[in-house]
């Protein structure tokens, strides 16, 4: 895990295709244009403010994979928050990367990862 420099960025959340709300991990999605082409893909544990109050969040920047071929996604699954966020202007900062983006074969293979990010990231706040 390594420290990310410090930079906020903001962005108003968007409809996604709301898979992680199927998989019981609601994520805010934001247009992924609004990090740096350079940014690394992958997990890292974000500072996220809504509502001028702030919440701890694991932001996934990387690939999302279908039939039609990959294209980047930026979503945040916003710990112990549970309001509908769709057209609200959130500000994030990216901390500490957590690790890389995967290819993850199946549904249950997908909850175990984003169960283990979420610990990892608990663990750091």
């Amino acid at each position: 895990m390594t420290q990310r420099e410090s930079h906020q960025y903001s962005g108003v959340v968007i409809h996604g295709d709301k898979i992680g709300r199927t998989l019981g991990f609601p994520s805010a999605n934001i247009d992924p244009a609004i990090l740096p082409p350079s940014t690394p893909r992958g997990v890292y544990s974000a500072d996220v403010t809504i509502a001028n109050k702030q919440y701890t969040g694991v932001l996934y920047f990387g690939p999302r994979y279908s039939e039609s071929g990959s294209s980047d996604v930026l979503e945040i699954h916003v710990l112990d928050f549970s309001s509908n966020l769709y057209d609200t202007s959130i500000t994030f900062q990216l901390n500490t990367f957590i690790r890389q983006s995967l290819p993850l074969a199946s549904k249950e293979a997908v909850i175990r990862q984003i169960t283990a990010d979420v610990t990892a990231v608990r663990q750091l706040h």
